[in-house]
């Protein structure tokens, strides 16, 4: 048998966190050439702004979440894996990162963007706090560039509000029981992501 859409969710519209989507919003139009720390940079505004209630509603969402991934560890908690490849990969993540905030004008940025909407500057903290979250909720999903008046495919990692609750270890009573198994398909006639 075909197996049955369980859920789908829009493509169109500001609601995916893309690069593209973020750059619509003046202030981080500027920061267009950030990559995927554009989205990281949203993430870490957004969730400032969620603390004093305001904000995205998804992101206030999962910003009231425990992300679980070995970067989010207190440095005890890591000792704890002290002698296997985890704690090697672990510490290089966490290395890697602090590079990223201190030399990839991440800082400074996301700096710029929570001053101008009235926020206290992010803190290496909340940087690798939305990491998190966009290594968790990020999905790839394919999109056409017109290259020339030819359309090419490419992919970019998008975040899709809504699928975090098939996300594994969040600790919510809305994550998928364990004997489910999902996958994604995009519908791209519908322009949308089907959860099969």
């Amino acid at each position: 048998p075909d197996p049955a859409v369980v859920m789908a969710f829009p493509l169109d519209g500001d609601k995916v966190l893309s690069e593209v989507t973020i750059c619509a919003d003046p202030s981080y139009a500027k920061y267009s050439d950030r990559g995927y720390n554009m989205i990281i940079m949203y993430l870490m505004v957004e969730r400032m702004k969620a603390e004093h209630g305001g904000g995205d509603p998804w992101i206030r969402h999962i910003a009231a979440r425990r992300l679980s991934p070995p970067i989010m560890w207190s440095f005890n908690e890591v000792d704890w894996l002290r002698g296997t490849s985890l704690y090697r990969a672990a510490m290089h993540q966490r290395e890697a990162l602090q590079r990223e905030w201190d030399h990839a004008g991440v800082r400074q940025a996301s700096s710029e963007l929570a001053r101008a909407a009235g926020l206290r500057s992010p803190t290496f903290e909340d940087f690798t706090w939305a990491t998190a979250a966009f290594t968790l909720y990020a999905v790839p999903l394919s999109h056409d560039i017109d290259v020339g008046g030819t359309l090419h495919g490419t992919y970019s990692l998008q975040i899709v509000p809504g699928l975090d609750m098939f996300t594994p270890g969040t600790g919510t009573a809305t994550q998928a029981p364990a004997e489910v198994t999902c996958h994604l398909d995009v519908d791209a006639a519908r322009r949308q992501l089907c959860v099969v």
